[in-house]
Order: structure tokens, then sequence, then C-alpha cells
């Protein structure tokens, strides 16, 4: 036990006003109690510093300590450590109402008249050399049974005495002096007094039930100790051979194991029709083996609640419900319908880890399947008790499944909250969306405008400007042979005429995006040699000839028509600008590949130079472009005075073949 300073446990607990000293005057530090019981009152009252960070102040006898404050308070203490209790002085009980014996730690000897409970804690009326004597125990658990055993017996008792006196005027009632005692173990029971419970006959089971129970008659027996609960009592089985099992209640002080052999002495009662021991006494004799633990069924268990009462069992089941408090672990448990409770008092430190709910557990312990007296009477929701000794007798056989209904909650949650948030996101991506949409929109409006444009001028240029070179190269040649040759200036005339009226089909037909006229009736090989003549023919001196690779056959209509034009605008720019006499066109069908080949042997030019400027040129341009489209390779080879070579290549896939 802790000792903190007992000289003036007594007058700190009476706590009164306080007087301080004047200001600027600086008191000593007193620094043990017995500096504090020197002072006067009128010396207390000027408000000493103290070491338990309070101030000396006038007691209702003698100078007590308080806090700080206009009324007092509660004194600040600290424990320095533990240490042994000091030696009592030794008082006569008729003058513990002295002034000079209050606060003071004292022992009194005298015989025990009653045992009741007052307030938190436990009275002993002492009878000593006439006078009685009020010796309290504090902050005695409530489910703890009284100490009845001390009844009838002479003890020395060890405290600090409490003093309240009488008033003046005596209209108030008399003094009460009290003896505070820290625990039981301030109680000695002198050896006489026990010894005489001992000298007593023992009886076996079988006699108990021989008494008159309403003479509440002191019986001694012999047993082995099952199971033990700390201030209630321990479940005993007697020794003889056809022993029993005996509910012993007290709250003695000592050590109880399971197996231990035990004399005790107590008084005879009967509950539920099982008899029991009540404010006993006992004493351990040797200590034995534990009990072994019987496996039982939870419905066997309940069947016969007889025959497994106080019976050592191991029992399975799954954890309901897992409640700790101050004193001790209570498990529910439930096994084919059945609800039991497993209990585990917290006695030196022993406690189980929290469960989950669902565990499947294998406890053993002492079998409580009858009614037993308060505060340890079964609640009628569950078939029996079970009193567990150490965690070490609960046993995990297997864990709960991870789906279990608070985590499918939890889940549920989480998923509700994920779809607030997904729901929340795509209408703040769907408003992102529809602006960068409209953005979208309006630059592919302006893109496909300015397609467009390069469209028509594309057509324009490789039909439109085609036919009117032709055309140009026909009245030129009619006007070199309007005098001479009328008959050849009249057939350049007719043929003027009709490359006019082809230029205006050919020209609706590039407005309106339509494919080449020619590719609706012919081949692309038929279709560019069709275009080109009328080209080579008012050149004159040109020689064309067209070749075709492979196996002819129709491809989509955006391939040809862009390698129709393609074609067209190399032989076009051969006649006009090479000077070619010769001009060799190849159309070569492969498997995954078209290729157009136009080559001339005229008199070139520098290809870096040209490609420089093709910018403002469409010829190059359209020719780039259009290969770009079919996602081609667009190749020109020229030097000058060496002629030009002009090749694209095409690749097919599956849908370009009809």
């Amino acid at each position: 036990m802790k000792f903190r300073l007992l000289s003036v446990f007594g007058a700190v607990a009476l706590g009164v006003s306080v007087g301080r000293c004047a200001p600027g005057e600086a008191l000593p530090l007193l620094t043990s109690a017995r500096q504090v019981r020197e002072l006067s009152q009128d010396e207390a009252a000027r408000g000493y510093p103290v070491r338990l960070e309070g101030f000396t102040a006038r007691g209702r006898t003698l100078p007590i300590v308080t806090g700080p404050g206009k009324d007092g308070g509660q004194a600040g203490i600290r424990s320095l450590g533990s240490s042994r209790w000091p030696q009592p002085v030794k008082a006569a009980a008729a003058l513990l109402d002295e002034d000079a014996y209050d606060a003071q730690w004292v022992s009194v000897s005298g015989r025990v008249m009653t045992v009741t409970r007052s307030h938190d804690g436990v009275m002993l009326d002492l009878l000593s050399e006439g006078v009685q004597v009020h010796a309290a125990i504090p902050r005695w658990p409530q489910n703890w049974v009284l100490p009845g055993y001390l009844r009838g017996l002479q003890i020395t008792v060890r405290g600090v005495v409490s003093r309240k006196p009488a008033q003046p005027d005596g209209a108030a009632k008399a003094a009460r002096t009290v003896l505070c005692m820290p625990s039981l173990e301030m109680v000695e029971i002198a050896p006489q007094g026990v010894d005489a419970l001992f000298m007593r006959p023992r009886v076996t089971f079988m006699d108990l039930y021989r008494f008159s129970t309403w003479e509440k008659p002191l019986v001694r027996l012999h047993g082995q100790v099952r199971v033990a609960r700390p201030g209630l009592g321990f479940f005993v089985l007697t020794t003889e051979q056809d022993g029993g099992i005996v509910w012993v209640q007290t709250s003695a002080p000592g050590k109880l194991l399971p197996g231990d052999l035990v004399d005790m002495v107590g008084t005879l009662d009967i509950f539920d029709g099982r008899p029991l021991l009540t404010d006993a006494y006992f004493r351990v004799e040797k200590p034995g083996p534990p009990p072994r633990h019987e496996v039982r069924k939870v419905n066997d268990v309940k069947a016969n609640p007889v025959a497994n009462h106080g019976v050592p069992i191991v029992v399975g089941g799954k954890l309901v419900e897992q409640q700790k408090s101050v004193s001790e672990d209570s498990l529910v448990m439930e096994d084919q319908g059945v609800v039991f409770l497993a209990r585990l008092q917290h006695v030196r430190g022993a406690q189980l880890p929290v469960l989950e709910r669902g565990m499947k557990l294998r406890v053993a312990g002492m079998c409580v399947a009858k009614r037993m007296p308060l505060p340890e009477n079964l609640p009628a929701t569950f078939a029996f008790q079970l009193w567990v000794s150490s965690p070490a007798d609960v046993e995990i056989l297997q864990r709960p499944p991870w789906w279990t209904v608070d985590r499918v909650f939890i889940l549920c949650g989480i998923i509700l909250l994920l779809g607030l948030l997904a729901a929340g996101w795509a209408a703040l991506l769907r408003r992102q969306v529809a602006r960068q949409s409209a953005v979208i929109g309006s630059q592919m409006e302006r893109q496909a405008i300015a397609q467009e444009r390069a469209r028509i001028a594309r057509e324009l240029h490789d039909s439109l400007g085609q036919e009117l070179v032709g055309i140009a190269l026909q009245l030129d040649s009619a006007a070199l042979r309007l005098h001479e040759k009328p008959q050849q200036a009249e057939r350049a005339l007719n043929m003027a005429r009709t490359m006019i009226r082809h230029s205006q089909a050919e020209t609706k037909r590039s407005v309106a995006d339509l494919r080449a006229g020619e590719l609706d009736i012919a081949s692309l090989p038929a279709a560019l040699d069709e275009l080109v003549q009328p080209l080579v023919a008012a050149a004159g001196s040109v020689r064309l000839r067209l070749e075709v690779e492979g196996s002819p056959r129709r491809l989509e209509g955006v391939i040809e028509h862009h390698l129709l034009r393609i074609g067209q605008e190399a032989v076009a720019n051969a006649v006009r600008h090479s000077h070619a006499e010769r001009i060799e066109v190849r159309i070569c069908y492969r498997e995954d590949e078209v290729a157009v080949e136009v080559r001339d042997n005229g008199c070139g030019f520098d290809t870096t130079e040209a490609m420089a400027v093709a910018s403002n040129h469409f010829g190059l341009l359209g020719l780039r472009e259009r290969a770009n489209k079919l996602q081609g390779r667009l190749r020109i080879d020229s030097k000058s005075g060496a002629g030009t070579a002009v090749s694209v290549s095409v690749p097919l896939n599956p849908g370009s073949k009809t």
C-alpha cells in the first residue's frame, strides 16, 4: 500500500474556509506533517505553504491543509512512491474523542458487534472496553459481499482518527469519531478467535441437509476449490467419498487457486434447494491439482442444470457480443439457439483482448446453471453462466467471415458515396465536354471550309485548268493552219468545242465533289488514257504509251479518283513544261498496293527548288495533297536534261478491293 501522509488524512477530508497572510509577507515552506500539526489554529489561518501544494488553514479541531481560493479547495497530493505503513499508536477507545488523537494513525482492539454497508463503504461497530467504536472501510465494491465473518470475533484495527466535534450550543448532534481504514488488510483477527472457529468438528456434505437452517448454524467443511471469485466466494467440492459441490460466500482476503485444499467455517443456508455457506472464513492447507474440465454440449447443460451446476466444463459457441467493465469481461455466446454467458474477473490484470463478433470460441470454466444468491444471481436471459479463471481458458477456433452485417452496410455506404461522386463528376464532365465540343465544332467548321476551298482549287486546276490548256493548244493550232490548211484548222476548232463541253460537265462534277465521270463507265487505265490523249494530241510531236502490270481491278472510288487526277496532272506537266518527245505511263496492280508512274524524256528540272516554291503552284502541291489523303508515297525524280519520273504508291486494305 502507498503511504500518502496519513497523519493529515482526516484533516484534509474536512476542508473549511481559509485565511491568507497579508500581501507581501513571506511565510516559510512547511515540509512535514508534524510542522503543520504543531501550528495553532490562528497560525494555521495565515496560510503557510506546504509541500502538498496547498496552504494551511483553520480546521474544526486542528490545522489542516487545503487548496487555494477564497473558500479553500482540494490540496494537491503527489505520490512519492511506496512505503511500509507506520507503526500505529495504541489508543484506548475512551480517549479517541480527544483532540490529541484527531488525524492520528492509531490501533484499537475490540469485538465486532455489527457489519453494515454505509454509503459506498463498510462500517464495523466494535465494542472496546465497554465503549463503542466505529471503524469504516471506504470504497467497498458494490458487488462484493460484506465481511460478515468478522461478527463476534476479537479484532485489532488500524486507521486514522476522524473527528467531528459537537457544536458549543449543544443544539446539534453529539460528536462522532470514526476510525478510517484504507482497506480490509488493516483488520487483524485475534489468533485465539480463529482457532476457536476451527476447533469445531467437520461435517460431510450429506450432514448439511440434517441441520435446521432457520437456526443459521456455524458448520465446518473441508474441500477442494473448483473456482474462486475474489470478494464473492468460491465453489468447493467436499473431500469425503460422497462429497458434493458447495458455494462458499465470503470476502475474506487470501489468494485461492483452483485445486487448493481449504478448511472453512461459515453459516449454513439453503438457496434454491442447495446448501451454501455464508460469511465464511477459510484457511488454505495446501495446493492441489486443478480440476479437469469435461466437454459438454450446450443443449445438454441446459437440459440438466442440477448435474452441471458447479462442474468445470468446456463448451463451444459463437460470440454474439463482448462487454467490458471495470471489474470483468463478459462474453455473450450462442450455440444451436442456446444463449449463455462467460465471465472473467479482472484479477491480477487478467483481461481478454478485444474479440470480433461471429468468432467461434471454445471456453473452459465453472458452470453456474442454477440460481445464485445476489449479487451473483443468473439473469433470466441466459441458459447458464460460465466462470472463467484466466484468459488462456478462451480459445479461438475460427475467425468470423469478412462479410458481416456492419461491413456490408459500410461497403454500401462507400458505394453510395462513390456513386454520388461519380454522378457529380459525370455532370461536370458533360458540361466540360459540351463546352469543348462547341469549340471543336467551330474549329472543324473552319477546317472543313478550308478543305473545301483547297478541294475546289485542286479540282479546278486538275480538271478545268487542264482542259483550258488543251483548248488553248487547239485554238493555237487552228490559228496557225487557218489560211494554209483550213481543214486541219476546222478539226482543231471542233476538238476545242468538244473539250469546252467536256470542261463544263467536269466543272459541275468537281463542284459537287462527284467521282470523275470517266470512272463511271471505265476502269482507271481506260479513264486515264481518255483524259490524257487530247493533251498529247494537241502537242503534236509527243508519243504516249500506257502500260498496265498485274491484274486490273476496281478500287475504292476515292483512290481511283485521286490516282486519276495525279496521273492527269503528271502528264499535263510533261506536255507543258518538259518539251518531251516520249511519255510513258505505267499502272501497277499489286496484292497490297497500287502504283501509278509517269516518266518522260524531257528537259527535267531541279526538284529541290521546285518543291521549295510548290506552295505557290497548285500542280506539285496538289500531287502531294492527294498522295497524303490516300496515305500514299509520292516520289519525284528529275534532273536538268535527264527527264522526269513521277510515281505514287497507295497501300490497299481489304475494304479497298471490289
